[in-house]
């Protein structure tokens, strides 16, 4: 089987990384580029998006907003939302740090470095590649967690871990198809083509058990 094609989740799970914090790509996987197209359109089609996801604005990293904010309900003829802004806190994850507070939000630039050290010491550390792809994985979850990922500039309330998952998934799905065809993809065109097919699945009882 051709290398590159083996290696696309990695590719896939990486691509974000690089596009948010503007690292080496050589995280990617051998023979994968940031300009890849089925990257391109994996990251895009992640995100539901008609278009590029654009690059967020600015020098510095966007913070994870908590997708309560976006939350709004009626009561009595009145829109009630929170008040203010909240984030979550860009540590790793752990016991006791995924509430998200109010006020300014603290800079994770430290945790994409502790991430990307971690993930260039996976690469240069050798194994198979379902291996780093399985470890890559859990240190984008320890990470990336409450890292926005950069395809939702303007709604940065999706993590880079949920996103890369995705993303790596269907870069596998697109690492087989035609060029062409992802190339009138990423134009807009044939877009009723099938790419792969999305299962979803359910646990009732969920819900009364949490709350």
């Amino acid at each position: 089987m051709d290398q590159k094609i083996v290696g696309a989740p990695i590719a896939g799970l990486m691509y974000g990384l690089v596009k948010a914090a503007g690292l080496s790509e050589q995280l990617l996987s051998e023979g994968w580029t940031v300009n890849d197209p089925i990257l391109k359109h994996a990251a895009r089609f992640a995100a539901g998006l008609a278009s590029e996801p654009p690059q967020p604005a600015g020098d510095a990293p966007a913070r994870m907003r908590s997708i309560f904010d976006l939350i709004e309900l009626e009561q009595d003829g009145q829109v009630l939302r929170a008040e203010g802004e909240h984030f979550l806190p860009p540590r790793r994850l752990g016991a006791g740090v995924f509430l998200p507070g109010g006020g300014a939000p603290a800079d994770p630039a430290a945790l994409y470095r502790a991430l990307a050290e971690g993930l260039q010491a996976l690469a240069q550390e050798g194994g198979g590649r379902e291996a780093r792809a399985e470890k890559s994985l859990a240190l984008l979850q320890q990470y990336g967690w409450c890292l926005p990922a950069p395809a939702y500039p303007n709604l940065p309330a999706v993590s880079l871990y949920d996103h890369s998952r995705i993303t790596a998934a269907l870069a596998d799905c697109l690492a087989g198809v035609d060029a062409g065809q992802i190339e009138r993809w990423l134009k807009g065109e044939e877009l009723d083509k099938p790419v792969c097919v999305l299962a979803g699945g359910d646990i009732s009882g969920i819900q009364d058990f949490i709350y």
